[in-house]
């Protein structure tokens, strides 16, 4: 029987990104089309959404809102684009007041959507997705993936009325003055997962389980790890290589690394280079690197960092790229071709998070042979190995320069460190495995079974 599977996510590349649900929401399905099951994506069609290539799809009522749909293809993949201008013609993607009306009303057309097309599984992502399993029909099979637990999708109490959703709180509401949707769908989705193994661990846990510990410690919680679309990210086909290189051949990087320099200002140098492509918030401890930074520089490092988000942190870097003009390059802002070329160019691609669901930035690093050095938890620690980068624990300054001064001593003896860069490269993060991992889940459900705690 081919099995007939509904994504619901609010972010879906190339229609619309935000972070990596996009990537994932936009990857997983095409993986598991590719390995025999019929799926389906439902995400709305944002302001700056083009749906030029899409074909009509149905008009209708969903309460008091007039909605379309678009249908977009994706790799053979159908992408249903849910237009509301009321809701979704806005400028971003998250931030709304009115996030958790405008959310609901996604869930309730992929559930209208699924019901017509007669899905076997609706498999719902991150918050924006959970009223999917809670308005579900009871029979429906579910499944919510849990992208980051630190995002819940807090409503105020009248949404509960608003929604029909039952009264009694579920762990995670914080009393009566809040509804928790990505509480409330893990407790009625028929099946959970997250995005590493590590990190479904880790989340059983108080440090990392935003009171909602209790709750997941009493599901069988899946920890799948994420992939990358290898045909998206291929340095051999990338144009924003200089020349192109492969793991066969990595020597070609070097003329990206010269071009990246240039762009940058900054000097080539002896040292490694020390990329950055990240989202600057206390998550991600790129305040440790800002710690870190005077004696990576005095071990001869150079830095390009890219990204955006806490004022403190971009004005820290470009403080940092003032004293170093030569050595420090920052970019404030989102630029997906100098990312590409961070990724291809860079020596070392650092990522000190305190905590990590699972990251594509070193997936998409070690692609390109760029060498991690990564805090290890979650998707890092299950992803990086002191075989393929450079993986450290504490989340502290010391820690980190620890974890760089020993990389940019194997960058020194050369054939060492090459060897690094080949084993990187050839490392299998393709989403075949995974993909392969979610249908079986699938199957099980479908059969009417449901995993056990």
């Amino acid at each position: 029987m081919t099995l007939r599977v509904l994504h619901v996510a609010a972010e879906v590349a190339p229609y619309s990104k935000v972070g990596g649900l996009a990537d994932v929401a936009g990857s997983l399905p095409i993986a598991l089309h590719e390995l025999g099951a019929d799926c389906r994506i439902v995400t709305p069609r944002y302001r700056g959404t083009d749906v030029r290539d899409a074909r009509d799809g149905v008009t209708g009522r969903l309460g008091r809102h007039q909605v379309h749909v678009h249908r977009g293809d994706l790799h053979g993949v159908e992408v249903d684009l849910v237009e509301c201008a009321e809701l979704f013609d806005r400028p971003d993607v998250y931030g709304e007041p009115d996030d958790g009306d405008r959310f609901a009303l996604l869930a309730r057309s992929a559930l209208a959507i699924a019901d017509d097309w007669g899905a076997d599984i609706v498999h719902a992502h991150d918050w924006h997705g959970a009223l999917a399993p809670i308005l579900a029909a009871q029979q429906q099979r579910t499944v919510l993936t849990i992208h980051n637990l630190a995002y819940q999708g807090h409503q105020p109490p009248e949404f509960a009325a608003r929604y029909g959703l039952a009264p009694p709180p579920v762990p995670g509401d914080y009393g009566p003055e809040a509804v928790n949707l990505l509480g409330r769908g893990i407790a009625a989705a028929t099946a959970v997962t997250t995005v590493s193994p590590t990190y479904a661990v880790e989340i059983t846990g108080p440090e990392l389980g935003y009171g909602l510990e209790g709750l997941l410690a009493d599901h069988h919680l899946v920890g799948i790890v994420n992939g990358i679309d290898l045909d998206r990210f291929d340095p051999a086909s990338d144009p924003a290589m200089t020349e192109p290189f492969s793991a066969a051949d990595p020597a070609p990087r070097a003329a990206t690394r010269r071009t990246l320099c240039a762009l940058l200002g900054l000097e080539p140098g002896d040292g490694p280079l020390v990329g950055v492509v990240a989202r600057l918030f206390h998550q991600k401890g790129l305040d440790l690197l800002l710690e870190a930074a005077p004696a990576v520089l005095d071990a001869g490092a150079s830095l390009v960092v890219l990204g955006t988000g806490d004022a403190g942190l971009e004005q820290g870097f470009r403080d940092l790229a003032a004293a170093h003009p030569s050595r420090v390059a920052t970019r404030i802002g989102f630029d997906v071709g100098l990312a590409q070329q961070i990724y291809g160019g860079s020596d070392l691609f650092c990522m000190p998070s305190r905590f990590e669901p699972c990251g594509l930035g070193q997936l998409i690093a070690m692609r390109y042979g760029s060498v991690p050095v990564v805090r290890r938890t979650g998707g890092l620690a299950d992803t990086v190995t002191a075989d393929t980068g450079f993986p450290f624990g504490d989340a502290t300054p010391a820690a980190l320069t620890g974890a760089l001064t020993e990389a940019i001593d194997a960058y020194a003896d050369r054939p060492r460190f090459e060897g690094y860069v080949r084993r990187a490269m050839a490392a299998d993060h393709s989403w075949t495995r995974s993909a392969q991992a979610y249908l079986e889940l699938y199957q099980e459900l479908a059969a009417g079974g449901v995993p056990s705690a």
